[in-house]
């Protein structure tokens, strides 16, 4: 049986979280269309804390992807001032981890690491605590 492509989002306004699932071979443009059709959708997007699930994505993000994805965001966010925002990058996709800190420069105002696990990378959104290898001196983190 195949594994049907799709992204979902979650939204709770609570907590103020947005979790985005990816699965199957989804392109990593129609993946920037979806967080950012998701934010503008919200009156103040850059008051949620995110959670990005690559676990079962067959697929890579590719630099150009996350440029458009900051691009786009500087123009919806504009100039204003936003809090700091945490979020986490969910994958086991080892080139992933390597290099998603260089393109972490580009992004302001966030707050965002990679995790192995989803209680990891829930724990971290929701509640700020970050796993020991993650609290290290070690840079696997990321921005989106």
């Amino acid at each position: 049986m195949s594994i049907r492509s799709r992204i979902t989002v979650r939204l709770d306004e609570d907590h103020k979280v947005i979790m985005f699932r990816v699965v199957g071979e989804v392109d990593g443009a129609d993946i920037v269309d979806t967080l950012m059709k998701t934010y503008e959708s919200l009156s103040e997007p850059w008051q949620y804390h995110r959670l990005l699930d690559l676990r079962r994505h067959d697929g890579l993000m590719h630099v150009s992807h996350i440029d458009d994805l900051r691009c786009r965001w500087q123009a919806l966010v504009g100039d204003r001032v936003t809090i700091p925002v945490r979020g986490a990058i969910i994958t086991s996709n080892a080139l992933s981890f390597a290099r998603l800190p260089s393109v972490r420069k580009n992004f302001t105002g966030k707050q965002i690491h990679t995790f192995h696990s989803l209680d990891e990378g829930m724990d971290w959104v929701q509640n700020g605590i970050l796993p020991e290898f993650e609290a290290e001196d070690t840079p696997l983190a990321a921005g989106f």
